[in-house]
């Protein structure tokens, strides 16, 4: 009966003894993977959030029609060398303000490693001509009088020729005089309106008068005579000289010059008024 006992007492000693292992052994597999599951999320966190953010950024354009993302990327000076945390989008979007087909500018930063560039690019509502270094080249003017030259010319830009202002030289920026400002003003109107008007003239010449005004020189496209108005160009005055310009055609005449100022129509021949 005393060797039942005895066994029976260290049977029990031995399972205590096991269940205590076991515990153990779940207490060590338990850190494991706890450790094993932290080390997975450092590194992908190492690898989605720290590393991209020290990788060179990607800069992405929008809004751009008549400026290249090349001509841009240039302007804003080298990037491959620049972590997402260190760029300076401010100082960006100022070196691309300095672009002056460009009327405004945002700059936005993007997690991990993107640059979102949203350009507003001036709307010319003139052409004009510019002069320098022996060579003549088309620029474009917006409705504030700023020049500016246009990279692109294959995106259909199509708005009248204006001469006489004395750009000889100028450089991108540069704004004509303020007097010059309600006839883009007019322009603009007349482009959005009835933009057949300002597409049947082939130039809008400028002519500075003793007052310091100026009046208009016309020249339509299809009628080889020359229409002289003030500066209030609208799109009531062009549809006046166009009545005359088909009245012209029909007529057998060398008439060469309309003057539509002052109220009256003087028309002007060869061989003096009419």
């Amino acid at each position: 009966m005393s060797d039942g006992l005895v066994y029976t007492s260290y049977s029990k000693y031995f399972d205590e003894a096991e269940d205590v292992t076991k515990d153990r052994k779940t207490r060590l597999l338990k850190i494991l993977v706890i450790i094993l599951a932290t080390v997975l999320v450092l590194e992908a966190l190492l690898y989605t959030v720290v590393f991209p953010t020290f990788a060179p950024v990607e800069v992405h354009f929008s809004g751009l029609k008549q400026i290249s993302e090349k001509t841009l990327l240039k302007q804003g000076g080298p990037v491959q060398d620049t972590g997402w945390l260190k760029f300076d989008s401010a100082a960006y979007a100022a070196r691309l303000a300095g672009n002056s087909a460009i009327e405004s500018i945002s700059v936005e930063k993007k997690f991990p490693n993107i640059v979102l560039v949203h350009v507003q690019e001036r709307a010319g509502v003139a052409t004009s001509l510019v002069t320098g270094n022996d060579r003549t080249v088309p620029v474009q003017i917006d409705k504030s009088g700023v020049v500016f030259s246009v990279e692109n010319t294959a995106v259909g830009i199509s708005t009248p020729l204006i001469t006489g202002l004395s750009l000889d030289e100028t450089s991108d920026g540069f704004r004509i005089a303020p007097a010059m400002r309600p006839l883009l003003d007019r322009l603009a109107v007349i482009s959005s309106t009835c933009p057949k008007y300002l597409n049947a003239l082939s130039e809008i010449h400028v002519v500075p008068s003793a007052s310091g005004s100026y009046d208009l020189v016309l020249y339509p496209v299809h009628v080889p005579v020359r229409v002289i108005t003030d500066r209030n160009l609208d799109e009531e005055s062009l549809q006046y000289m166009m009545v005359l310009l088909d009245v012209i055609k029909t007529m057998d005449s060398d008439i060469q010059e309309v003057d539509m100022r002052y109220g009256s129509v003087v028309y002007k021949t060869a061989g003096g008024d009419a």
